[in-house]
């Protein structure tokens, strides 16, 4: 049995109002994030990452939404002061969380994996990824801009998915409430973002 099966893959979603929240690593793609969600019918927010008032309104939200964590500069170390707010999120049943370069550095070493040197560095280089578990028979290329890489020190809590890329890297790991990409979707290089988009949004319907 597929992964997914069950999971509605959509081409297209109306959200309620400021369902989907960026947090913003003062990254350069961050926009590029928000305009192709946008273009999916997603009511998205964008938040620098030291915005304590924006952390704390989140904690107290009720209903569902996405929380991503966007790309950026440096690694984990240089956030630590997100790092307890990011961890606050990690298992409440309403807030399905989507991390991307960085922000998938952050989630997957918050769940108590390292972060190590590349064994193959790419900046705006393409790879090529199976998403056979998730899209049956389905490779596609995605782009990298990445340095550092997950290492997985242990199994992951109850995951439905671990892909590594044909550099033998962890390019998503995905569970029913977290969705984590070394690559970028927004990238004109990746061939299949708007499918991977919507297996976050899928979590608002």
């Amino acid at each position: 049995m597929k992964v997914l099966q069950g999971i509605r893959v959509i081409t297209s979603v109306i959200v309620d109002s400021n369902s989907v929240f960026i947090c913003d690593f003062n990254d350069s793609f961050t926009y590029n994030i928000y305009a192709d969600l946008k273009k999916l019918g997603a009511n998205v927010v964008v938040f620098r990452y030291d915005d304590s008032l924006f952390w704390n309104y989140l904690k107290l939200k009720q209903d569902s939404f996405v929380l991503v964590l966007g790309p950026g500069p440096g690694n984990v170390s240089d956030y630590k002061e997100v790092h307890d707010l990011i961890k606050s999120f990690l298992f409440r049943e309403n807030t399905f969380l989507f991390g991307i370069c960085l922000g998938h550095q952050l989630l997957m070493y918050l769940l108590g994996h390292s972060i190590v040197k590349s064994s193959s560095i790419k900046h705006g280089t393409q790879t090529v990824v199976d998403l056979n578990e998730i899209f049956p028979g389905r490779k596609v290329v995605v782009q990298r801009y990445n340095s550092l890489t997950v290492k997985l020190d242990h199994e992951l809590i109850n995951p439905l998915v671990k892909i590594y890329d044909e550099d033998k890297e962890l390019s998503i790991c995905l569970d029913k409430r977290l969705l984590s990409l070394q690559f970028h979707p927004e990238s004109i290089g990746t061939s299949c973002p708007n499918r991977l988009y919507n297996i976050a949004l899928d979590f608002l319907l």
